[in-house]
């Protein structure tokens, strides 16, 4: 649990949950963050500002929160709100999803409970682009990879503490059951694990790759001591990552493994050694269709988002989205400063900073970020 339960400028989805909460003893050094439009028919749904139109937010996430025709609403939110760089992809979304169009990004602090940035493009500016929501107490989701660097990883993370704002930054590859299980059956273990190895399909490194990296994270965790990333090229499959784990006990080390494929039957696998020759193994089998990822992807990621925007309570502690971002970051620096050696994490240089996978968009939003964020 995260430490974002009495925060600076709270946000609380209802006047009654308020109340319940100054009753409770919940202290405030400001006024709480209450956005202006928590009346009439929408005051039961938490209300979502998209901060960005395309990708994720426009495709995937967007149709299931704001359902229309004969889909029905499964989760509690509604996006009421949205702003976008391209003005275009801004005022086509705002049509198709009955959300209002708001000139400036920091326009929608006041307006709704939450905001959602989807955007993988803006992650060289985020720490830039996110601060004012940070520094006025908005619960945000911030889609992975977080950062192009550590520095301003940190940066995120630590305006994010002082104004206890929750933030969530994570896989929809997290939340689905297999997870679940193999990380029970990795806690069971606990200090007589040998070692693992694990496969997740992806297209690129950057965007889909980082989905294995989170898995693991999530199912084994660390610590974590050092990774390689050995690949031709890290814009297609395959690849192949090692992971060096000090053992649970303190007494040597053991490796795992990350073989980054495309296509196959299933998205992920992970297999477990526990001694003796005995193992542990699960597939991910819910790639066969739309269906199957609304259902066991994206609907329970976007619950958990659900729960931090009302609660204020954190799906994983600052420092576990720190990790990610370290583990993603060097991962990337030994495919291309050291050719596939091992990258220690300690010590990390902050500064560095990842590539972003090229735009095939029309409009470019990696230069205009830049342009428009400095």
């Amino acid at each position: 649990m995260s430490d974002t339960k009495t925060p600076r400028r709270g946000f609380l989805g209802k006047g009654a949950l308020l109340a319940a909460g100054l009753a409770a003893g919940a202290k405030a050094d400001a006024a709480p963050y209450v956005p202006e439009n928590k009346t009439g028919p929408k005051a039961d749904l938490v209300t979502v500002g998209a901060l960005s139109c395309l990708g994720h937010m426009g495709g995937l996430w967007a149709p299931l929160i704001n359902p229309s025709g004969k889909n029905i609403r499964e989760t509690g939110m509604i996006v009421t709100h949205c702003w976008d760089l391209d003005p275009t992809a801004k005022e086509a979304f705002g049509k198709k999803f009955n959300a209002v169009p708001v000139k400036n990004h920091t326009d929608l602090i006041g307006k709704v409970d939450a905001v959602i940035s989807s955007d993988y493009y803006s992650i060289d500016v985020n720490h830039k682009m996110l601060e004012p929501f940070l520094e006025a107490g908005v619960p945000i989701f911030i889609n992975r990879p977080f950062s192009t660097n550590l520095a301003g990883a940190k940066r995120m993370v630590e305006t994010a503490r002082k104004y206890k704002t929750p933030i969530m930054c994570t896989s929809s590859f997290e939340f689905t059951r297999d997870t679940e299980i193999a990380r029970e059956e990795v806690q069971k273990i606990g200090k007589n694990i040998q070692g693992y190895s694990a496969t997740n399909s992806m297209s690129d490194y950057s965007t889909h790759g980082i989905h294995g990296l989170y898995m693991l994270h999530r199912v084994v965790g660390g610590p974590l001591k050092a990774i390689s990333y050995r690949t031709p090229d890290w814009k297609k499959p395959n690849g192949l990552m090692t992971f060096e784990h000090p053992d649970r006990d303190g007494s040597g080390t053991f490796y795992g493994t990350l073989q980054h494929i495309a296509g196959g039957l299933t998205n992920a696998s992970f297999k477990v050694w526990k001694g003796s020759s005995n193992y542990f193994e699960q597939w991910w089998f819910w790639e066969r269709g739309p269906f199957d990822r609304d259902k066991f992807m994206w609907i329970p990621m976007l619950i958990e988002m659900q729960r931090m925007f009302v609660t204020r309570e954190m799906y994983e502690p600052y420092e576990s989205i720190l990790e990610k971002t370290l583990w993603y970051l060097a991962g990337f620096k030994s495919h291309l400063d050291k050719k596939g050696g091992y990258v220690e994490l300690e010590g990390f240089d902050e500064e560095w900073k990842a590539p972003i996978y090229p735009s095939s968009n029309t409009f470019d939003y990696i230069r205009e970020y830049k342009k428009y964020f400095g």
